[in-house]
């Protein structure tokens, strides 16, 4: 992935799915490859050797699509980016440092105020249960929740207000156990090109990848399950994506 393509969010494409896509074959997925909660939390993306702690974020880019802060924390802070401890998602905006708090609990999401926010236009004081297709303000910035499965506590973070993100992305993936890239509309990340599904998920070596066909990684064909190593181009037969670390803010 070029430098040049890190430095500038590409196009999100929105609501371009096709009409009346089912849920059957997506909902079978995601039971084949959904993991327990337990096990989920001991395996929690720990690939990085180098801090010996587990990796919180990552960069994923989707070719045609556009480029998302791939996030792996059950808690995360939002605020200004900067200081000795920059928050997990970082807008360039006029925010605190620690502006809030989005919590991932039992598949439901909550915001924690330390900044002024409101939740569909009413201001909170206290921690909030987000519900579906909500609009958060923090302070002069929109940003809008989406969790596009009912069987899944993914959820998308979108930024409607013309702010960016730190680094630069289209929008926010918040991962639970795991992630659907494709065509229909109730994929995670809606790839409009595709015909095929990849989903994306947590195991004992990391986050991995499935799809309904073969996959080819770094040039090399590979059946079944691939372990999804940063900087490695993953291709299906009708999409392609790369994960990357992410850069100190």
């Amino acid at each position: 992935m070029s430098r040049a393509l890190q430095d500038r969010p590409t196009r999100w494409h929105r609501g371009l799915s096709p009409a009346g896509e089912g849920v059957g074959s997506l909902s079978w997925s995601l039971r084949r490859t959904t993991i327990g909660r337990r096990q989920a939390e001991e395996d929690t993306v720990s690939g990085n050797a180098d801090s010996g702690g587990p990796v919180r974020h990552r960069l994923l880019w989707v070719d045609g699509v556009g480029g998302f802060l791939l996030m792996l924390a059950d808690e995360l802070t939002i605020g200004q980016p900067g200081g000795d401890a920059p928050p997990d998602i970082a807008i360039l905006a006029d925010l605190s440092r620690r502006h809030a708090r989005l919590s991932r609990r039992e598949g439901s999401y909550v915001l924690t105020p330390y900044g002024p926010c409101e939740i569909d236009g009413r201001p909170i004081d206290g921690p909030t249960l987000v519900p579906d297709d909500a609009e958060i303000c923090l302070g002069s910035v929109r940003l809008r929740l989406r969790r596009p499965h009912a069987l899944s506590a993914t959820a998308l973070l979108s930024i409607e207000s013309g702010r960016r993100t730190a680094p630069a992305a289209d929008a926010v993936l918040l991962m639970a156990e795991c992630a659907v890239i494709g065509p229909g509309k109730h994929s995670h990340i809606c790839c409009p090109h595709a015909t095929d599904e990849a989903i994306l998920f947590r195991g004992a070596e990391g986050l991995r990848c499935r799809a309904g066909g073969p996959l080819t990684v770094a040039g090399r064909s590979v059946e079944g399950p691939v372990v999804v190593v940063p900087g490695e181009r993953i291709e299906g037969q009708d999409f392609a994506f790369c994960v990357e670390e992410v850069a100190e803010v």
